[in-house]
């Protein structure tokens, strides 16, 4: 049995030493309350402080939840693309999903789509259905205004124009994942 109070004194003398692991053990162990007292904003000082990637994608998530600090999307993406861009996929997935919805961004589907290739490049499977809620999203989107001119409407999206995204989304995935095609194929969409 691990003694939390001891580890907790373990991590402690590795951070003191450098060590980047030790440091995001100890953030944890501030930020969860084992073997010491919660204090989230010296875990987040921890997180803040960290160079690993997921040090930065847990210091974008209390950003982004707002725990034990105002919530601030703007921040929070800034961790999170960090921590993409150094391999964790779930960041890359959740910049995706903030660029799709606005969160302390600007609505960009083209950067959402790019974050979210980025998330299965680096082998996550929720990023290809964040990507296909995106795509049905579009879809419902350009019900409103009518299609243009050579386009045919087909279950209220224009074909074309979905056809044309969903090429421009999948073809780095195709290349990289050509076993998870046909979750991508017009037909499933």
């Amino acid at each position: 049995n691990i003694n939390p109070k001891q580890a907790f004194i373990w991590y402690k003398k590795g951070h003191d030493a450098g060590d980047s692991d030790a440091t995001a053990d100890l953030a944890y162990s501030y930020y969860d309350g084992v073997g010491v007292e919660q204090d989230l904003k010296k875990a987040l000082e921890l997180f803040e402080s960290n160079t690993d990637e997921y040090s930065l994608y847990t210091a974008g998530l209390i950003y982004y939840e707002g725990k034990g600090v105002t919530k601030n999307y703007t921040k929070a993406i800034q961790y999170f693309k960090r921590a993409s861009v150094m391999g964790d996929w779930d960041a890359a997935e959740v910049v995706g999903t903030m660029y799709r919805k606005g969160q302390g961004v600007s609505v960009d589907l083209d950067k959402a789509t790019q974050y979210y290739q980025m998330g299965i490049d680096l082998g996550s499977n929720r990023s290809i259905k964040k990507l296909r809620k995106m795509l049905r999203e579009s879809c419902v989107r350009s019900r409103n205004p009518p299609c243009k001119k050579g386009f045919t409407e087909e279950d209220g999206c224009c074909q074309k124009e979905r056809k044309t995204f969903l090429q421009k989304a999948s073809n780095a995935m195709v290349k990289r994942w050509p076993l998870q095609w046909p979750l991508l194929s017009m037909n499933h969409i």
